[in-house]
């Protein structure tokens, strides 16, 4: 791979291109006084070992994640209770 150390190419490069991108417009729309955005900030990890922070979810998080499904495949709470 040679040639990919000169040129590099592939999903990686994809992305720093769509990332430099999106860096550039959001930073052109913030506020005068926020910071601006690093183009890291619009990359998704892209190697295994860089995975992003995974927050446990709570019972009651999980609850309402399966309302909103139910609600949009247009199903009815027959629970007894809420």
């Amino acid at each position: 791979m040679a040639f990919a150390e000169l040129e590099p190419f592939g999903s990686e490069q994809e992305m720093l291109g769509h990332a430099i991108t999106a860096s550039t417009v959001s930073n052109r729309l913030r506020g005068a006084d926020e910071k601006p955005l690093a183009v890291n900030k619009f990359m998704p990890p892209l190697r295994y070992d860089e995975k992003p922070e995974e927050k446990e979810q709570t019972v009651e998080e999980q609850i309402s994640i399966i309302e909103m499904v139910n609600i949009s495949a247009g199903g009815k709470d027959l629970r007894k209770h809420k």
